[in-house]
């Protein structure tokens, strides 16, 4: 289990398998990270409310199904430490 997100934790990749939803082996470069998993859990659970836009995160569903961009409300912020040997 990852417990920091510094050099090395902010690039890993993300295997996804789901045989009826997404064509296999199609390559994303899109960035993601695990906030974006509930809102997309969200509507794939067939929720058809407004609550997958007041979660953080984004819904990755058609980024999946057609490779469509994220469109995000707010952007994802990466800070690495700057660690310094003095």
């Amino acid at each position: 289990m990852k417990l920091w997100v510094y050099e090395g934790g902010i690039r890993v990749p993300e295997i996804v398998y789901w045989p009826k939803g997404i064509k296999p082996g199609q390559p994303i470069d899109e960035p993601v990270c695990s906030i974006d998993l509930m809102p997309t859990f969200s509507t794939l659970a067939g929720n058809s409310s407004d609550s997958p836009k007041s979660l953080d995160g984004a819904d990755l569903t058609e980024l999946l199904k057609n490779g469509t961009p994220i469109q995000r409300h707010t952007p994802v912020l990466v800070l690495l430490p700057c660690i310094s040997k003095a």
